[in-house]
């Protein structure tokens, strides 16, 4: 009954959000959420292979050995998300998947309710 609806919210919700949106032809809208999303990613993921690094470099420096103890005890004694612009960058990225996802399921449920309108016009 909601063939747009649940594939749009599955899409947005999912894989990434702005997605269902694009699929649903809502292409600026799904466009600011993909790239929002995706720069918040990026951010991410480009400090979380700083952090490693710094880890890595850090065990070598002190000659102790590289075994998943010593890289957690490592990692414990960081700080990652205390950074203000991590918690940020997270909830901003949680809040742009929550939004985009709803958002996807009522733009896909108009869109269905619009085609049930049309076959239920053409067929009387």
């Amino acid at each position: 009954m909601y063939k747009n609806a649940i594939k749009a919210t599955i899409l947005s919700g999912l894989v990434l959000p702005g997605l269902g949106q694009l699929v649903l032809t809502r292409y600026i809208r799904g466009a600011l959420m993909a790239m929002t999303s995706l720069v918040c990613m990026i951010v991410l993921v480009t400090e979380g292979i700083g952090q490693a690094t710094v880890i890595v470099s850090q065990l070598l420096a002190e000659n102790r050995m590289i075994t998943q103890t010593t890289i957690m005890d490592a990692y414990n004694s960081m700080s990652f998300f205390d950074s203000p612009k991590l918690q940020t960058v997270t909830v901003l990225l949680m809040i742009c998947w929550i939004i985009s996802a709803v958002d996807a399921y009522l733009v896909g449920r108009q869109v269905d309710l619009a085609e049930m309108n049309e076959f239920q016009e053409t067929d009387q």
